[in-house]
């Protein structure tokens, strides 16, 4: 795999940038981009000195990362747009659903000119903390959805329908509170090849583990339909080594899933890092296949913000990472990371590092908040970093990996091959025992291509036979880890 790790120039002759932008106020919160041909559209908020307060904005910038115009608005209250969304509709208008407060949201819809086409803010009159996250279009409308959280703490995920003109058509909610089974966070939302939306979320999953209860969290994936919000199918797939596959979902015309998120990749002194975990799912939702990426720079906390679709047949997934090199703290010295890769395997062409200009030099932190395409091929990064005052930030690239027209890197490196490797198992298919040739160091998870867990077995060992006699004929997946690597084999 080749890995670009490219830090901030500026140079002449550039098909591409890395810069700032703070307007000249005293905080700039990059929230997200879209593209309209080659020009860009940002919004988020920005501190106004004047009435004290945040306020949101949006921004057309050219080619090139110039400011057309800049639009901004007194809503009456502090903004907070951060992770939250922003879409272009089809008649090319731009249509943004944010936060304001733990209790309220709203959803604004601007033309091409970003004049205001409607306005439609979302108060909540019942003692709960909701949180306005995801938006997408269908062929009639908007479906907006996010998190709801009660007095009790319950979490469950929600979804509401909107006209043309931004009123409220219907409010669903979903999920479950069980003692086992309860909703963390609502990380997309999309549009399947039939007009319907799916959610993706992760869950928490407590469970004994050795005399102790344990959390991890799960990915669930929700598929709800467009005109009435009721669910048409629901998976919620065994946990294992805290995986957390399920921040960002893009849809495939031939009606399967390409999921991307983070898994557990290992400790170091204590602390678990995360690395990229990408998968393609079918129409039901069943594993193709799974690459992780992993650690793609230093091992501490990685994970996928948006995956995008480009002119060329190829994806690009955009994600998050640290540089730290102590680990203390962890959270220090964020970059953005890009992958680029085929979708029938999950083959990377080339994945891109990159840090964010700034006025500190440590005790850094760059927040990716998702990514846009050119119709040129060009991937364009936004985000904010938190110098103070804080700035908004985008990265242009072209559909090579570039920033510059001839390609000039500030370093070029090959990742070694992942160690440990996953152990063998034999035979495949297996009617009575299946055999393991390799390390294992830790449980055994047996599941169906549902995600149900069927068995564990526990602190397996090298060469061990797994008695499958009871298991009826099908397709089974068998996870473990090899000295902190988290491996999944499939089996008949």
């Amino acid at each position: 795999m080749l890995l670009y790790c490219c830090f901030p120039f500026f140079l002449f002759g550039q098909s591409g940038f890395n810069t700032t932008y703070d307007f000249s106020t005293l905080g700039v919160n990059f929230s997200g981009v879209v593209a309209i041909g080659d020009s860009l559209v940002v919004f988020g908020d920005f501190y106004n000195p004047n009435a004290h307060k945040w306020n949101l904005f949006v921004s057309k910038l050219d080619t090139m990362g110039n400011i057309a115009n800049l639009h901004t608005w007194d809503m009456g209250w502090n903004t907070n747009t951060l992770n939250c969304k922003m879409i272009l509709t089809t008649e090319e208008s731009t249509l943004i659903h944010a936060n304001v407060s733990s209790k309220k949201g709203f959803a604004l819809k601007l033309n091409q000119n970003l004049e205001e086409e409607f306005f439609t803010v979302f108060d909540d009159t019942i003692n709960r903390v909701v949180l306005h996250r995801e938006v997408v279009e269908v062929s009639d409308g908007y479906i907006i959805g996010g998190e709801v959280q009660y007095q009790n703490y319950d979490e469950l995920a929600w979804a509401s329908k909107l006209d043309y003109e931004g009123n409220v058509l219907w409010y669903r909610e979903y999920g479950t509170t069980t003692d086992l089974d309860t909703l963390e966070d609502v990380f997309d939302m999309a549009v399947t090849v039939d007009g319907n939306v799916m959610i993706t979320g992760n869950l928490v999953f407590q469970t004994w583990q050795d005399g102790e209860m344990v959390y991890w969290s799960k990915p669930w994936y929700l598929i709800i339909d467009s005109d009435t919000g009721e669910i048409i199918w629901e998976r919620k797939y065994a946990p294992f080594a805290e995986e957390r596959v399920a921040f960002a979902i893009e849809p495939m015309e031939d009606g399967s899933y390409l999921t991307g998120g983070s898994f557990k990749f290992g400790e170091i002194e204590g602390y678990p890092f995360f690395s990229i975990d990408i998968r393609r799912l079918d129409a039901n939702g069943d594993l193709i296949w799974r690459k992780p990426f992993g650690p793609v720079i230093q091992p501490t906390e990685q994970f996928v913000f948006d995956i995008l679709p480009l002119p060329d047949g190829r994806y690009a997934a955009i994600a998050q990472g640290d540089l730290g090199i102590d680990f203390s703290p962890l959270w220090q010295n964020r970059a953005a990371i890009t992958i680029v890769f085929d979708p029938e395997d999950g083959t990377e062409s080339w994945v891109r590092v990159d840090t964010i200009p700034s006025d500190t030099i440590d005790n850094r932190s760059n927040y990716v908040q998702g990514g846009t395409v050119l119709s040129s091929g060009s991937i364009v990064v936004a985000g904010y970093n938190n110098d103070y005052p804080a700035k908004g930030w985008l990265i242009k690239m072209d559909k090579n990996g570039c920033i510059q027209d001839d390609c000039a890197i500030t370093a070029t490196v090959e990742i070694p091959a992942q160690q440990p490797t996953a152990p063998l198992i034999y035979p495949n298919p297996a009617s009575d025992f299946l055999h393991l040739e390799g390390e294992v160091h830790s449980d055994l998870w047996i599941e169906d291509m549902q995600g149900r867990l069927l068995r564990i077995i526990p602190r397996a060992k090298t060469g061990e036979a797994i008695d499958v006699r009871a298991l009826p004929a099908g397709v089974y997946l068998l996870r473990g880890k090899t000295d902190g690597l988290a491996w999944v084999l499939k089996w008949l």
